[in-house]
């Protein structure tokens, strides 16, 4: 399962992503927060711990994504950031602040899933290649089925 966050003041934008997630062909366990600003998220964070991905905008009214991202970074060194905003401005920030990847809006769904996919891998990496799964997630595999398929 991974944990995802997506940060978006644009409830259109905010949508559109988590669609792109949630499809059925995407076939990846999520758990998703959404969040419509950085206040949001940075306060979220503090109470509730980790995230495995997060998915900023840049252009938000009340904490920035650069700002939401630093108040992360200071407790979380290691999530995993994914910039999708409609300028570049902010690309050599982002990379400042260790964004995994920096995407420019409209996002078509084939790159984000693409990239999307490509972060869980590195993210599968560090975990040693191991894909965590709850119990009951384990229990349902490894009953009705002989391989699990990734």
């Amino acid at each position: 399962m991974y944990k995802v966050a997506i940060c978006d003041d644009n409830p259109a934008d905010l949508q559109l992503i988590t669609d792109y997630l949630t499809e059925p062909e995407f076939h990846y366990p999520l758990e998703l927060s959404s969040f419509h600003d950085g206040v949001e998220l940075a306060q979220a964070y503090k109470k509730e711990g980790q995230y495995d991905l997060i998915i900023l905008d840049m252009m938000m009214d009340r904490l920035n994504g650069i700002e939401t991202a630093l108040k992360i970074r200071k407790v979380d060194q290691n999530v995993a950031i994914l910039i999708v905003t409609a300028t570049v401005e902010y690309a050599i920030e982002g990379y400042k602040i260790n964004a995994a990847r920096y995407i420019v809006k409209p996002v078509s769904k084939p790159e984000f899933q693409k990239i999307t996919k490509n972060i869980f891998a590195s993210i599968d990496k560090k975990r040693g290649g191991l894909l965590p799964f709850s119990q009951q997630e384990w229990d349902y595999r490894h009953i009705h089925g002989r391989y699990l398929l990734f």
